[in-house]
């Protein structure tokens, strides 16, 4: 008897991934034709992922959110006006780093680009559908260096409001005062193993605890969120992107959106005015209809009695349809 193969989630927690934006599903909510013909006429690109944080994938949901992590290559440049250090991009093996860098993390399976980082200020959560699938993770990050990681990456995002914070205090007049040092990594315990050891169980504990109360709490992911696909084939990516394009098409998709419910407001707006306009003349209509039939026999006072003169009696009855509309309008 064969047995069934393992299937995995797709993304994997811990995994390096491929990303790529779905424009049309992520504009299918607008029930827009057109909106839907602009996003099938974009060509979206693929871009390198991490999959650090955990997030409850079950079957039973057909969409569900991620939090990725975005690879750049090419060691990033520090910039000072937004507090973002050197010491806060993490190299991924085989790459090193400069001195001031952690130490690489290494996964398991070739990460097929080298001179690589991950950066703690380029992210993005994301709306993916649920699926398993038996291909194996290529390109994935153990226990150990999930922790080291996740750990790593919270350090540069607190270096950052710790140094922006300083600056903040210090004020405009005293921006030459040094700033707070940058704390040694192994000042941090990033490299001790009991440490991480307990972190990890401790990260554990809390995933184990979250997926038993969000068991009780399955809800889909926002069917207006931006919706990307994800591989675990890293091999077969071509080119590893600069992130910034995807945030280029995340912002035309965002003017899509923008356009297309501008254009369903003006076309509500023009609906009801029209109506507005049907109405007002049915309500003439009606007011002529009931004076017409007033003037035609319907009310005996419209009869010209016998000693009255015709002419008397058409200005009488001018003077009446002159009151009339004057009234109803």
């Amino acid at each position: 008897m064969t047995s069934k193969p393992f299937l995995r989630f797709v993304p994997a927690t811990g995994a390096f991934a491929a990303i790529r934006i779905d424009p049309v599903a992520s504009l299918a909510h607008l029930d827009d034709p057109l909106a839907q013909l602009a996003a099938a006429n974009m060509e979206c690109k693929d871009y390198i992922v991490y999959v650090g944080k955990h997030v409850l994938r079950h079957r039973t949901i057909a969409f569900h959110k991620e939090n990725v992590d975005f690879v750049v290559q090419g060691l990033p440049i520090p910039i000072p006006d937004h507090h973002i250090e050197l010491s806060t991009f993490i190299p991924i093996s085989p790459t090193l780093g400069s001195e001031s860098s952690p130490p690489p993390l290494s996964p398991s399976g070739d990460f097929p680009w080298s001179d690589c980082y991950l950066t703690p200020f380029i992210s993005a959560t994301v709306r993916t559908k649920t699926i398993r699938s038996n291909k194996p993770i290529l390109c994935r990050l153990g226990m150990f260096e999930r922790a080291r990681c996740s750990m790593a990456l919270e350090h540069g995002r607190t270096r950052q409001h710790s140094l922006q914070r300083a600056a903040e205090e210090n004020g405009a007049t005293n921006s030459n005062m040094p700033v707070p040092s940058s704390p040694a990594l192994s000042a941090l315990d990033v490299n001790s193993e009991s440490k991480l050891d307990s972190d990890m169980r401790s990260m554990s504990d809390r995933n184990l605890v979250a997926s038993i109360r969000a068991t009780n709490q399955l809800k889909e992911a926002p069917n207006d969120m931006l919706t990307v696909t994800f591989t675990h084939d890293l091999p077969a990516i071509d080119k590893l992107n600069d992130p910034r394009s995807f945030f280029e098409e995340v912002e035309l998709i965002s003017c899509f959106t923008r356009e297309s419910i501008a254009h369903k407001a003006r076309r509500e707006a023009d609906e009801a005015e029209a109506d507005a306009r049907r109405l007002a003349l049915g309500h003439r209509a009606d007011a002529y209809h009931k004076l017409n039939g007033g003037v035609w026999g319907i009310s005996d006072e419209n009869l010209r009695p016998e000693h009255e003169s015709a002419s008397a009696f058409r200005s009488r009855l001018a003077s009446r349809i002159r009151r009339f509309f004057h009234v109803s309008t």
